[in-house]
């Protein structure tokens, strides 16, 4: 799928490129030509990076569940400032620092059993444990008993008596 993806891109790129050069009069010369004069060691890296990133993206999208793609886009976040810091010798600043940690509690919330996460906070003995299922059930039925009024008529029998 991805390859008639990129045939289409190419050839509508190609279409344009052409159509270009002739209403210059090949001034600049033909595009095939001068396609990568100007290219650097720096952007041949850049443009591999990115050809493999876009790569890796669609190997995600096509394997990986929507939770999995947050989290490895979390991961990045997660790796870029210490890939700058080593690289670039740029200094994280504290919002980026919390916002890396909140996207490592995050996944290890997400990944983690509530029994794991109990034991680890010690706390399993004094929480009670709520079934979601029969909590929205109580809370349908609480809705079910305001809409037809039943609630009110409890109210006003315990106040007479």
């Amino acid at each position: 799928q991805n390859i008639q993806l990129y045939a289409f891109g190419v050839l509508f790129n190609i279409i344009r490129l052409t159509c270009d050069d002739i209403r210059n009069d090949f001034h600049h010369g033909a595009w095939p030509i001068i396609l990568f004069e100007g290219y650097t060691t720096i952007t041949f890296l850049v443009v591999f990076n990115l050809a493999f990133s876009g790569l890796l993206v669609s190997f995600v999208m096509k394997y990986a569940d929507t939770i999995a793609k947050v989290f490895s886009t979390s991961l990045a976040m997660m790796l870029t400032p210490f890939a700058s810091w080593f690289l670039f010798n740029m200094v994280p600043s504290l919002p980026l620092f919390l916002g890396i940690v909140i996207a490592c509690m995050s996944v290890h919330l997400y990944y983690a059993t509530a029994k794991d996460l109990f034991e680890e906070l010690d706390i399993a003995p004094s929480l009670p444990i709520i079934d979601p299922v029969a909590a929205a059930k109580e809370m349908a039925e609480e809705v079910v008993d305001i809409i037809e009024g039943r609630e009110d008529q409890e109210l006003i029998e315990k106040s007479k008596n």
